[in-house]
């Protein structure tokens, strides 16, 4: 699994021209991966049920979805915390790759994110993982990238309330899921090792 899972942001989006900065999120990324789950824990708090099942969900999962079961303090929560706008834990993260996951704004490409850290809904494990299962679904559908290509003149929260139309058939009970873009593509790169 010689791929890196980066975010690159570029100077022009017509032409793609140069980029402006890559971070690199994670090493060891297998080819195929397209969506991707994020889960960063809470130090002090258990959810040890829902940990087991995102780590068997992360072992079953095949084609293209990815499961990370994250470290606070790693240089890839650091990086996260700014790029999703984390703020409470613990938190799932569910994003992917461009073809699944990316608008085109006038201020450049943007990644579309869900973010679940709803005490509510994360004490219930099944009920997370369902929740879960129907967001990776809308990726893998491509419900996200149907928005659109080109919003003309939209702000940040007019996306946002775009996307939430999008969806909001799937999600009756939406105030337990935000969702976000962060500037730029998710992408994998080989590394060459």
């Amino acid at each position: 699994m010689p791929y890196s899972l980066i975010r690159q942001r570029y100077s022009d989006v017509p032409g793609r021209g140069r980029v402006l900065g890559e971070n690199v999120y994670l090493d060891k990324i297998p080819q195929d991966s397209k969506i991707f789950v994020f889960y960063f824990p809470h130090e002090s708090l258990s959810y040890s049920e829902l940990e087991i099942k995102l780590r068997k969900y992360g072992k079953e999962s095949e084609n293209g979805i990815f499961v990370n079961m994250g470290k606070i303090g790693s240089s890839t929560y650091f990086k996260m915390v700014e790029d999703f706008e984390i703020v409470s834990l613990p938190v799932i993260i569910v994003t992917g790759v461009q073809e699944v996951a990316v608008i085109e704004t006038n201020e450049g490409e943007k990644t579309v994110y869900a973010k679940i850290d709803n005490k509510t809904l994360l004490n219930s494990p099944n009920k997370t993982m369902e929740t879960i299962a129907e967001i990776v679904n809308l990726f893998i559908l491509k419900k996200f990238s149907l928005i659109p290509q080109r919003v003309r003149g939209a702000e940040r929260k007019a996306l946002l309330l775009k996307i939430k139309d999008q969806i909001f058939e799937v999600f009756r009970n939406i105030k337990e899921i935000s969702f976000g873009l962060t500037d730029g593509v998710l992408t994998l790169k080989f590394n060459g090792e």
